[in-house]
């Protein structure tokens, strides 16, 4: 695919994401001394918060991962730099780096803990290869086509990620936006079946959770705005090597690098074993929910 086979660009990742997980944890425990008025936050959007770490992270990045693999083969791309290039741009290399620095930024300036960074590899429209660096509990999770998902701490021990398989389907648990959520969300949830739900921040965390089996499946229903390309494609392939599936509602696949980097609409991930009931279930109650 690439000069660079799979496992070595994992190998080129690893360090880098730790540096990365270093910085924000600096940030971090730096507002827990100082207070978060020592972040600079502004709002580039409603409901969308950009921090001083997310900069700075974004920063180092954008520096060490080309320099890490090149531009020959690989181009670039972050929340901070999609509105500076071109599509054509976009499409000129065969792998495409979708980078979210700060995955969870409100979870990190409510010090819940739920943030990540996220590192993931698309290839011909569909991800090939995740990194979701969990700062605070010190996880390095990735997975590449192929290849299994695995969770690792500072030690380098890989441990193999599997979703859970053994449920019913009534007894599913749900994990959930702690944060973002909405009134047709809320309606659509209380239309599917689950046992129990867990509410957590970042979406790579979320998909991570179900990859790691604590949980079985995620509803993620946009609004007037939607997740992005660097929201979904590094835990996407985590969750699927772990045996999982993410899908729109009607079934069709995620495809990333498109001109349009948001996913609108409904995007279900699960555990795998349920997922075309979940689909169905899911449909069916959004027939009954409309534009309410």
């Amino acid at each position: 695919m690439f000069k660079q086979s799979l496992p070595h660009l994992i190998d080129l990742i690893r360090p880098i994401a730790w540096h990365a997980s270093d910085i924000l944890m600096d940030f971090y425990n730096r507002a827990a001394s100082q207070g978060n008025s020592t972040l600079k936050t502004t709002e580039k959007a409603l409901d969308d918060p950009v921090t001083a770490a997310d900069l700075a992270v974004s920063d180092y990045l954008a520096q060490a991962l080309p320099e890490a693999m090149g531009t020959e083969e690989f181009f670039y791309l972050t929340e901070e730099t999609i509105n500076t290039v071109t599509y054509t741009e976009r499409q000129s290399k065969p792998g495409t780096w979708l980078v979210d620095p700060l995955d969870g930024t409100k979870d990190f300036l409510l010090r819940t803990g739920d943030f990540a960074i996220h590192i993931g590899l698309v290839v011909a429209g569909r991800p090939v290869l995740g990194v979701v660096q969990w700062p605070v509990h010190e996880q390095f999770i990735w997975a590449y086509t192929g290849g299994g998902a695995f969770t690792e701490g500072r030690d380098g021990v890989a441990q193999p990620l599997h979703c859970n398989r053994t449920r019913s389907l009534a007894e599913l648990s749900l994990v959930g936006s702690r944060t973002h959520r909405n009134r047709r969300l809320e309606a659509l949830v209380q239309k599917m079946p689950y046992g129990a739900e867990q509410q957590m921040g970042s979406l790579g965390l979320k998909l991570a959770a179900i990859a790691r089996a604590e949980v079985d499946y995620y509803l993620g229903l946009s609004g007037k705005s939607a997740p992005k390309d660097w929201d979904f494609a590094a835990p996407e392939v985590i969750l699927t090597e772990a045996g999982g599936q993410m899908t729109f509602m009607n079934g069709d696949p995620l495809v990333y690098n498109k001109p349009d980097v948001s996913h609108f609409g409904l995007v279900i991930a699960s555990n795998g074993i349920y997922h075309e009931a979940l689909c169905r279930l899911a449909e069916a109650a959004m027939a009954q929910i409309g534009d309410e």
